[in-house]
């Protein structure tokens, strides 16, 4: 028997049908000692009662000992103390009576005697048909003797109804017990069916059940910490969770820094590399006296210059970049006129791109008021129009636009080209999606100033063209 329902009920049913069989048991065993036991108190106060009258008002004695026989379904004879009838509440003829005191009187005061000191004794007694009668005998003042005879078989018959109507109302509490039993047993199961379907669902991570609270007993109670633990449980494993997700992202950056430290180890290196070989194998000759030819030595020592101006730059840019991303250089924010600072930027674009052929048009609002640090958003559209001139492609057209969208300025800076660029590897420093000129960091550097005023960048696909933009 595992279900906890069906052991409640078998209990309850076990303790029910107990309490009747003790009541059965008790009835079939000790109700007619009780019942007998009663009769006897009766009697004694019967014969109070009868002794009272005849010494009071003996000349109402045969009236009250028919009332009295009447009212308590016994028979009463009085005697006088020689055992002649003097009074019987029996319907018996003038034989019957005469036969009734002489047999019954005689054998019946004989067989119970009176002890000494006492009024009376009470027997039961057998009569000539082996019928049991419950008899007292007792001394009633001045007339002689009182005879109270009740038969135990209206006693036994009593008993007998009595116990028939006890076990067909025991058959029916212990059905009616059993469907009682079963309602009760359902009533105050459905509240530990709920615990347990809660914990069933807590065991499989399912916190979206609640225990309806019904009360203040202590199955509510229990049902109160069982939501307050399904609460904290589920706070507990999402924070866990979020942190387990944090601490993977952790680790994919270190392990994404690592690798771009290693890439930018490379790269610094190539860059850097090219240009150290240029001024020491120039440097060598020119020790070596090698070049003698002044014209000659002029365009070494403009070599040796412009490689180590390439030099400066690579790594003045390179500390630029690790300032900005590491938030050590300060950004001043300002209110300036966007547009006449994008004005200011293009005027030697301009020249340089009528100069190579590249067809420019622009389309900038005026007024453009934005809050941010000058110098930086300077270096940002000068970038932008240094990456889109490096990596034009047919036809030759470069686009500049700039306007208020709600409280942001856009600006972007489109050029035509076929290529599909990588979303993550080109803000990355060092990066070139071919050979051509320029060292890789000059997005990584609109990425680090625009990240450090957190403000939005990026690039669109339009045109048979890309558009780099930012937003601010």
């Amino acid at each position: 028997m595992k279900s906890l329902k069906a052991k409640l009920v078998f209990m309850l049913l076990a303790v029910v049908f107990s309490i009747l069989m003790i009541m059965l048991g008790a009835n079939k065993f000790l109700l007619e000692p009780y019942y007998t036991e009663k009769e006897k108190v009766e009697f004694k106060e019967t014969y109070r009662k009868i002794q009272q009258t005849a010494e009071r008002t003996p000349h109402h004695l045969a009236e009250f000992l028919s009332y009295t026989a009447s009212n308590s379904n016994m028979t009463i004879i009085v005697t006088d103390q020689f055992h002649h009838l003097l009074y019987s509440s029996s319907s018996m003829d003038s034989k019957q009576k005469a036969y009734f005191t002489g047999k019954m009187v005689r054998d019946f005061a004989e067989s119970i005697p009176i002890p000494p000191g006492e009024e009376y004794a009470i027997q039961t007694v057998l009569d000539a048909e082996d019928s049991e009668h419950l008899i007292m005998v007792a001394e009633l003042k001045p007339f002689g003797k009182v005879f109270l005879i009740k038969s135990i078989a209206s006693i036994h018959k009593s008993m007998e109804i009595y116990h028939e109507f006890f076990f067909i109302v025991m058959i029916t509490i212990g059905v009616v017990g059993a469907l009682i039993m079963l309602l009760i047993g359902s009533y105050f199961m459905r509240p530990i069916y709920e615990i347990l379907d809660i914990s069933k669902r807590i065991t499989n991570l399912d916190f979206s059940r609640k225990f309806q609270i019904r009360g203040d007993d202590e199955l509510n109670v229990l049902g109160e910490q069982i939501n307050i633990m399904s609460d904290r449980l589920h706070d507990n494993i999402q924070q866990l969770s979020e942190s387990n997700e944090s601490l993977q992202q952790d680790l994919y950056r270190k392990e994404k820094i690592e690798k771009m430290r290693k890439e930018f180890l490379q790269n610094a290196s190539h860059e850097l590399k090219t240009p150290i070989s240029v001024i020491a194998s120039y440097t060598e000759m020119l020790k070596d006296k090698l070049i003698t030819e002044e014209d000659e030595l002029d365009y070494y020592y403009n070599v040796i210059y412009d490689e180590t101006e390439k030099m400066s730059n690579i790594v003045k840019n390179l500390l630029n970049v690790a300032q900005l991303e590491s938030q050590t250089m300060n950004i001043t924010l300002e209110e300036f006129n966007l547009s006449e600072l994008l004005n200011d930027v293009l005027v030697p674009f301009r020249l340089r791109m009528e100069k190579e052929g590249i067809r420019f048009t622009e389309n900038i609002s005026k007024n453009v008021i934005v809050c941010a640090d000058r110098f930086f958003m300077e270096r940002v559209i000068t970038n932008y129009l240094n990456n889109a001139i490096v990596h034009l492609g047919e036809p030759r057209e470069i686009r500049v636009t700039l306007y208020q969208a709600g409280e942001s300025a856009y600006l972007g800076v489109y050029n035509a080209t076929p290529k599909v660029l990588d979303s993550e590897k080109i803000w990355t420093s060092f990066h070139k999606s071919d050979e051509s000129q320029g060292n890789g960091l000059g997005l990584s550097i609109v990425k680090a100033i625009m990240e450090a005023h957190k403000k939005e960048y990026g690039f669109s696909y339009k045109d048979d063209g890309v558009e780099f933009f930012i937003k601010l």
